[in-house]
């Protein structure tokens, strides 16, 4: 069982993760990311990639992510 230390930790490396992905997306500009899901391959949803143009993963994985309950690498 994880301790809340590796639970904290984890979610900073979430956090840095998003704000460099929000760095390089705008940096690529528009339409640069390929629209599909990093963990399932499921296409991100327009409304989505229109929303957050930085996310590389559909709702309910960066939802599974967030909870914790989402892959591990």
């Amino acid at each position: 069982m994880p301790d809340i230390i590796d639970l904290a930790q984890d979610r900073a490396d979430e956090i840095v993760q998003d704000k460099v992905a929000v760095l390089q997306a705008e940096l690529q500009g528009p339409g640069s990311i390929d629209g599909f899901c990093e963990d399932c391959g499921a296409l991100i949803p327009e409304k989505r990639r229109i929303a957050a143009p930085w996310a590389t993963k559909c709702v309910p994985c960066k939802e599974a992510d967030e909870s914790g309950k989402g892959k591990r690498r």
